[in-house]
């Protein structure tokens, strides 16, 4: 993945944290979407056409992703990981990990307080639901 400077990072992350809290997205599309278009800004200004080619996503989706906007819920989930120093990534994200990535649907978004290396390669961790409740 190419190396992005601290603005693209940042809207990159907050367009992952978007897509992830929509309801028609899931882990397979966001993979396929990544896969295909790398990055997140790249899919919410993909072309119309290059969409479609993707399986699974249909006209409703398209038009769905084309309104896509950054709430400020999504804004203040990343104020506050910044504020409490913690990590975001997101699928397709270079320090993602390389087996976790491999799962037919990985996680979209993780939350860690630490960076992850290829020395982790081995490592268990404990991770929360994938849908959790605010309660």
């Amino acid at each position: 993945m190419q190396e992005l400077d601290k603005k693209d990072y940042t809207q990159n992350i907050l367009l992952a944290l978007t897509l992830a809290e929509q309801d028609y997205i899931g882990c397979r599309r966001f993979k396929k979407l990544i896969d295909t278009f790398n990055t997140p800004e790249n899919i919410i200004n993909a072309p119309e056409e290059e969409l479609k080619k993707i399986d699974d996503i249909n006209f409703k989706i398209i038009y769905k992703i084309r309104k896509i906007k950054i709430s400020d819920k999504i804004k203040k989930i990343y104020e506050d990981c910044q504020n409490k120093k913690y990590i975001i990534l997101y699928y397709g994200q270079k320090n993602y990990p390389e087996l976790l990535a491999e799962l037919y649907a990985p996680p979209m978004i993780l939350y860690s307080t630490a960076d992850f290396n290829s020395a982790d390669k081995n490592a268990i961790a404990v991770v929360g639901s994938r849908f959790a409740t605010q309660y």
